[in-house]
């Protein structure tokens, strides 16, 4: 979701500082795809400072579980 929401927005997030160039921005956007690829490629979840937050599907949805659990089906009666 990363890889092409960045993707999309290349020139944007480069006039705003994020990447020093396009080439930049498609490498970023590159190691975002590989590493969705393989999500044992911990040099490159290292470079872009990605952990176990991120990659981990059951942990990173937890907190909106928790939410949609705590929160919003109780204060729908069910």
């Amino acid at each position: 979701e990363m890889a092409r929401l960045t993707y999309c927005r290349i020139e944007k997030l480069s006039s705003l500082g994020f990447f020093n160039s396009r080439k930049d921005a498609l490498e970023f956007v590159k190691d975002l795809e590989d590493l969705h690829k393989d999500p044992a490629r911990r040099d490159i979840a290292w470079r872009l400072g990605v952990d176990r937050d991120v990659m981990d599907e059951d942990y990173r949805r937890i907190e909106v579980r928790n939410w949609i659990d705590k929160l919003v089906i109780p204060s729908m009666g069910g």
